[in-house]
Order: structure tokens, then sequence, then C-alpha cells
């Protein structure tokens, strides 16, 4: 029963987790106390507070590493910089844990909502809704959570110490709830958890508010077909080698230049000045903002033409796809492109649903004439 006295607090790591806690918030708390917890803000877009106040109570913006926005930092090498996080990293975590569980301690009616992967924060709010009265439930972190095999290596202490993965948190039942964008697809796994549906496309009027409004949006040409080209970062999670990527992505973009204006969105976990040598086309855009959610950018795009056909595609596995399937634009998969074959197979069950076109040769898009009607 939602009440007044009710504390919900959302920990948010991505844009994306701040527009669903959002849309859950609006949907099924809004007379409740809510309390928005960004601790990875560099991997959030800047947010229009104003909209932000509206949703909720109270926010409060932190980090929990140094220079996780990759920029250059005078006389700091990079070396120095991974080993800091290692060290300071878990400490963030553990006392944020430690705080919420205070919280749990001292207040009735309390819950936490967790969008985080962290095997840290996972063993803590677990070890929290079972020693107090806290409730908690996890709200989609991405396309990981429909799959039961979904688990990074991981050091032996770190298993030792926070064995709990999210994959540990639903087999266990150690949620009280899941609230995701596909439901029914996540009780296919998990039958014996509560799962909840985050309906984004039916706020959209307040979803495109959340952040401020990039000025390169409305600079991206709409005289000719737009196609949203989402990146992934596939050598960096050894997927393929770096030269392969790049002569793969650049051959893609070629391609799809002749028939679109295309619009390069990096992925958050990505550096935007890879893709810089690509812009060099006049019919190519690299965004520099990789943190807004590629979904508001399709939505803004949309509210701002009419005329102009917008395409997405993503050149691996993709939660933006899914999420847009009440979006009546084209969607498609490039993972057969670039011949990864497990995550092909994955696409291919989770993508059937969805109206998403799987693409092995990009040049057979110009030759079906998919601009055409």
């Amino acid at each position: 029963m939602r009440t007044e006295d009710e504390i919900n607090i959302f920990v948010c790591e991505t844009s994306l987790h701040v527009i669903e806690a959002s849309t859950i918030v609006t949907e099924s708390f809004g007379n409740s106390n809510n309390i928005l917890l960004v601790i990875n803000s560099p991997r959030i877009s800047n947010l229009d507070f104003g909209t932000i106040d509206v949703i909720f109570d109270r926010h409060f913006i932190g980090n929990y590493a140094l220079n996780s926005d990759k920029k250059s930092i005078p006389m700091l090498s990079e070396a120095f910089q991974f080993n800091f996080n290692r060290i300071i990293k878990p400490l963030a975590l553990l006392t944020i844990a430690t705080f919420l569980f205070f919280l749990s301690v001292v207040l009735t009616n309390f819950h936490i909502f967790s969008a985080s992967n962290s095997p840290i924060l996972n063993s803590a709010f677990a070890l929290n809704r079972k020693y107090t009265d806290t409730k908690l439930y996890h709200f989609e972190e991405g396309l990981g959570i429909y799959s039961e095999t979904n688990i990074k290596s991981r050091s032996k202490l770190s298993k030792l110490l926070f064995p709990l993965t999210l994959e540990d948190l639903f087999s266990t039942g150690a949620v009280d709830g899941v609230y995701c964008t596909h439901p029914n697809s996540f009780k296919s796994i998990y039958p014996s958890i509560n799962a909840y549906e985050i309906n984004l496309h039916d706020h959209l009027g307040l979803v495109k508010n959340i952040f401020v409004k990039e000025k390169e949006i409305d600079n991206i040409p709409t005289k000719n077909p737009i196609f949203i080209l989402l990146t992934q970062p596939l050598f960096k999670n050894n997927y393929l080698d770096e030269s392969a990527y790049r002569e793969k992505t650049s051959e893609l973009v070629k391609i799809l230049s002749e028939m679109y204006h295309v619009v390069i969105k990096p992925h958050p976990g990505e550096n935007e000045s890879q893709y810089k040598t690509l812009a060099n086309n006049s019919d190519v855009t690299v965004l520099t903002n990789n943190t807004l959610p590629a979904e508001i950018l399709v939505w803004q795009l949309i509210s701002r033409t009419k005329e102009t056909k917008i395409s997405v595609g993503s050149t691996a596995f993709s939660t933006t796809l899914t999420n847009l399937k009440k979006t009546s634009i084209e969607k498609y998969s490039f993972v057969g492109y670039y011949e990864l074959d497990d995550l092909f197979e994955k696409s291919q069950q989770k993508f059937s649903e969805h109206s998403i076109k799987n693409i092995n040769v990009p040049k057979s898009m110009l030759e079906n004439d998919n601009l055409s009607g």
C-alpha cells in the first residue's frame, strides 16, 4: 500500500536509470516520499532540476570514482588513477551501503530501489532486507537481467566478501520485486519474483524534460532521412580487436551515409573522440554527449521533425532497441555484421518480438531500398 510516510530511495548510476526511476515514481509512488540518489554523476547527462524536483522530494548527486569521465587530470598518470580507483570505489560503495543500512534501522516503511549490478551494493542491500524491515526492489540496469549467464569474471576476494551478483539476488528471491520494460521475459527466467512493467513510452512528455535539451541535437540536419547509430564498446569488452572494430564501423558508416544523415551516438562507456575521423563526412554527425539516453535522442528528434524519416540501429545488443518497442521507427541490429556469433544468437531470441531487423550485409539495405514507402 502506498502511503505518505513511505520513503523510497532510488539508487542510479546512468541516465537511463534516472528516467526509469522517474517513470516508476510517476506511475506508482506519487504519494510517497521519493529520493533520487545518483552515485556516478559523470555517467548522467545534464539534469533539468526543475523537472527532477517535481518528481522527487529530494535529490543527491555524487560520484564514487576518480575521473570516471576520462578527462585529463594534470600531474596524475592514468596508472595512478586506475590504482586509486581500485581502492576508493569499493570504499565509496561501502560507505553508501552503510549509510542506507543506518537509514533502514532508524526509519520505518523504507524501500530501496537499485539499478546497480555491483556485487558490493547487492550484497549489502540483501543484508538490509534480511535484518531490517526494508523492502528491496531492482529496476532494469540493462538487457543482462533477462539472462542467467551474465556474470562477469571477478577476483576470489570479491567473490568471498561480496558474493551476490544480480543473478544470485534473483535466483535466491532476495528482492521483493523487479521493475523492467519486459516483465514477461523476466518472469520466464525468474517466475517466483514479482515483475512490474516500466512504461517509458506512456510518459514521454515527462521523460523528454528530465535532461537539459542538447543544442547539438538542434544542429542535426533534417533534410535527408536520419539514421541513429548506437555504438557499443565491443573492443573494450573484448568481443573483437580494435583495428577490426574501427574498420568495420568505418565501412558501416560509409554505407549508411549513402542513404541517410548518420548520427553516431557513442555508448556511455566509450570515449566519443574515437569516432571523430568519421565526422569528416558532411553526412555524419558524432554526438559529443554520450551520456544522454538514446531513447531521449530519438524522441526529441521525432518531436523536432514530423516529416523526416528516422531509423535507429545498434552495433550490438542494445537496451534502446527494445525500449523503443512502441515507437514507430525502423530498428536494426548489426550483430551479424560484426560476426558476434554468441550475441547474434541472443539477439535472435530477445529481438524477435520487437520488429528489429538483423543486418549481416549493410549494402543489402541499399539494395532493398529501405527508404521507399
